[in-house]
């Protein structure tokens, strides 16, 4: 793509579609409903140490090791696929937030877009390797397709 937007959705690598995942209803004891939604990894931005979203947020705080954008591009989405995998589990953090967190993979933070006409979630963050996902164990990723 030769013009980039924060709000630019990214491809997934194994596919020609650009939703990384699928959050299932959650119903939530001491937090909001989340409803069922798809997962999208965005171009993003970075304002600053854990200060961002997306793609742009993911490499210049955990893949600055990465120089070459296209191959960021390229590490990040693979990254993000891997760690989006149908039954993996999901966390409550707080407010519109969730973590999916898997050991090997590290975590995954998403951020739900209520004020669409149709929910979804945004990769935040991701690459990073905490020893325990934060909040209680709510639900896990949804099998979608055949």
């Amino acid at each position: 793509m030769s013009t980039w937007t924060s709000e630019c959705r990214l491809k997934h690598p194994g596919g020609d579609t650009e939703v990384f995942g699928h959050v299932p209803l959650l119903t939530i004891r001491s937090g909001p409903p989340f409803p069922a939604g798809p997962i999208y990894l965005k171009y993003g931005e970075h304002r600053g140490e854990h200060r961002g979203f997306g793609f742009q947020h993911i490499w210049k705080e955990h893949c600055r090791h990465i120089g070459d954008h296209d191959v960021a591009v390229d590490h990040v989405r693979r990254l993000v696929a891997d760690a989006l995998q149908p039954n993996t589990p999901i966390h409550y953090e707080y407010g519109e937030r969730l973590e999916v967190f898997r050991l090997r993979t590290g975590s995954v933070i998403l951020l739900l877009a209520r004020s669409l006409e149709v929910p979804e979630y945004s990769v935040v963050t991701a690459g990073y390797f905490p020893k325990n996902a934060k909040g209680s164990r709510v639900g896990a990723l949804a099998h979608v397709g055949p």
